[in-house]
């Protein structure tokens, strides 16, 4: 008999005891944003009940997930990310290898006109400049004693730049960094916080953070890697 109980009421036991355990550690309330990939869900909690807990996912479809999964299973709850106030932004772009380069004379005087630039450039200059005399460095030749890159002298440019961005959270970890180099060239990511959560501003300040380095890595002599379509093989080989 007691079997046979438990079976017929085995998920309001175990969500009796999920209640309880949700409740004790603040798990879940209604209103937070979760998400459990492997019931389909990802949305809003609507409905907290002994036996079950109800979801409305982004595009208006519902989720009805056992309370007691929630505490069997793993799941992501948004809420932290809303309560602190900054939203992650991580996303890297590829920048052609073959474009690097050792920044010449004629490249300095250009980036030294870039205002997030001039006190950085101007004393890391003085630096190398004492290093390679004091050492006795042959800078004839552009391999000799210490240099500055195009790329080095970008990830300071886009630093600065988040440091300056007003949309960017100044609280939270801001940092530009090159990941390891693939067949696609090298990844550099930016790694952020922005101070607005909601979605539509979230993904605005991507966009206008990523809008600028598209049209900023020419300046640095730098190159987008992106493979090639049809059109390039076409001009490539003169396709008609």
């Amino acid at each position: 008999m007691s079997a046979v109980l438990m079976l017929i009421f085995k998920d309001s036991i175990l969500g009796l005891v999920a209640g309880f355990q949700m409740s004790v550690h603040d798990l879940v309330r209604i209103g937070d944003w979760i998400e459990m990939p492997n019931y389909g869900a990802d949305g809003h909690v609507m409905d907290v009940t002994l036996t079950f807990i109800r979801i409305e996912n982004w595009d208006h479809t519902t989720v009805t997930i056992p309370a007691y999964k929630l505490i069997t299973e793993s799941f992501t709850n948004w809420r932290n990310v809303f309560e602190k106030g900054g939203r992650r932004i991580r996303r890297a772009v590829h920048i052609d290898a073959k474009s690097v380069k050792i920044v010449d004379d004629v490249l300095y005087q250009k980036l030294l006109k870039v205002d997030f630039l001039k006190s950085y450039l101007t004393s890391r200059k003085q630096e190398i400049d004492a290093y390679n005399k004091q050492n006795q460095i042959d800078t004839s030749v552009s391999l000799n004693g210490r240099r500055l890159t195009n790329l080095g002298v970008y990830r300071v440019y886009l630093t600065e730049y988040l440091k300056n961005n007003p949309h960017i959270h100044k609280d939270m970890w801001r940092l530009i960094r090159q990941l390891e180099n693939t067949n696609r060239g090298i990844p550099l990511e930016v790694y952020a916080f922005s101070n607005k959560t909601g979605w539509a501003d979230f993904e605005a300040i991507m966009a206008d953070i990523f809008d600028h380095i598209y049209a900023t890595t020419s300046y640095f002599e730098l190159k987008i890697f992106q493979e090639p379509s049809g059109d390039d093989f076409k001009e490539r080989f003169k396709i008609s």
